[in-house]
């Protein structure tokens, strides 16, 4: 597997991730929602396409397995460091 390293706004992408699955959402009957702490860009190195892939799985996995509610996917500054959280009102 090759891997592509380079400097790109995270945020941006996980939003449009969010964007892509929130009619996947709401055809299950759940409300998909992004935010951010607003101290952006969420410049992070590595890999855009396979990091999207990993966000994807996330939100998709929390789609499938909540019955019923809300997911939020959160992007955020934590210690100079940049952190997505997915959360939802699924049994897990």
């Amino acid at each position: 597997m090759k891997y592509e390293k380079k400097s790109y706004d995270f945020g941006k992408s996980a939003h449009n991730v969010t964007e892509e699955l929130t009619l996947v959402a709401k055809n299950k009957g759940l409300a998909l929602s992004y935010e951010d702490d607003a101290t952006g860009p969420y410049t992070i190195m590595g890999d855009e396409e396979k990091i999207r892939q990993v966000v994807l799985n996330l939100i998709d996995n929390s789609i499938k397995y909540t019955q019923a509610g809300n997911i939020w996917v959160r992007v955020a500054h934590v210690d100079h460091n940049v952190l997505l959280s997915v959360h939802d009102t699924g049994m897990g």
